[in-house]
């Protein structure tokens, strides 16, 4: 048996093969927790990393693409997504790296290539004919309004040409026109929630306008006494927590590993499973 240093970690050849395997589908979290379950003595995240410095494995290492990868991007940007055209290139296997959908987003960025509002229809409507790619739609339209939290402070937003505005800039820029730079608006009355246009004001920034701006942004003790705006806050926290934890990926795709049994099935199992046995067990049936 070889000596090892004390108190070296020590991998196994299972282990490297799968972090070899995944490391460019998950992240280093996720590897960790998932390489964990096959060790007797947990690694931290410090001798993940050196191990994998060890295996010349880099997350921000760059993907060559190949001419024919690229010519197919620029043929199909306008009738398929992201996550679509990751996929497909992916099947190609020109390449060693994994194509995700920030990568695609990345290259099509470098390349000047920019989707229009007709193309991003066209490519949802095929999204749902097919049943497939589905992603949460915003239904919100221009001139709704929300009320948002940020750092404890709520504050009224609406909808402008399919991006969220602070209403008060809005309300500001429609009456006087385009904030100059270095501005901000301010309320008068500290209280962000009440975007009457006379409740609003123009605020250098600067050194002269410092300790007001300090003021303005901070909601005074006697609006946060008001039982109205705490609970308002509250319902508002409660939301961004809801959504968050929608966001969070399914515990089978987080915690588990895809194994395809044949075209028509897949299967979720652990890390560490003996793949070739379940497949030579459903192959049986």
């Amino acid at each position: 048996m070889p000596n090892y240093a004390p108190n070296k970690t020590i991998w196994n050849t299972t282990q490297k093969k799968f972090l070899r395997e995944y490391f460019h589908r998950l992240t280093l979290a996720e590897l960790l927790a998932q390489v964990n379950t096959m060790r007797k003595d947990p690694a931290t995240y410090q001798e993940l990393r050196h191990q994998l410095n060890r295996m010349n494995l880099k997350k921000f290492r760059i993907i060559h693409w190949t001419s024919e990868q690229e010519k197919y991007l620029i043929e199909n940007i306008g009738i398929k997504g992201n996550l679509e055209l990751a996929t497909d290139l992916n099947a190609m296997k020109l390449t060693k790296r994994i194509f995700d959908s920030k990568s695609i987003q990345k290259k099509i960025k470098f390349l000047g290539l920019k989707r229009t509002t007709d193309m991003l229809r066209a490519i949802v409507e095929r999204h749902k004919e097919n049943k497939r790619y589905p992603g949460k739609v915003n239904g919100a339209k221009n001139g709704e309004e929300k009320v948002c939290a940020r750092n404890g402070i709520a504050s009224w937003h609406i909808k402008v040409n399919g991006s969220w505005r602070k209403k008060s800039v809005f309300l500001w820029e429609q009456h006087y026109g385009k904030l100059p730079p270095a501005s901000t608006v301010a309320f008068i009355d500290n209280n962000p929630l009440n975007c009457d246009i006379s409740n609003l004001e123009l605020l250098r920034k600067g050194k002269l306008s410092k300790e007001r701006r300090q003021t303005v942004n901070r909601i005074s003790a006697s609006w946060m006494d008001n039982k109205y705006n705490l609970e308002l806050i509250d319902r508002v926290r409660k939301q961004e927590e809801k959504e968050a934890i929608a966001k969070q990926p399914k515990a089978p795709e987080a915690n588990k590993i895809k194994v395809r049994i044949n075209p028509k099935l897949e299967i979720w199992v652990r890390p560490g499973t003996d793949t070739n046995a379940i497949k030579a067990k459903y192959a049986t049936n």
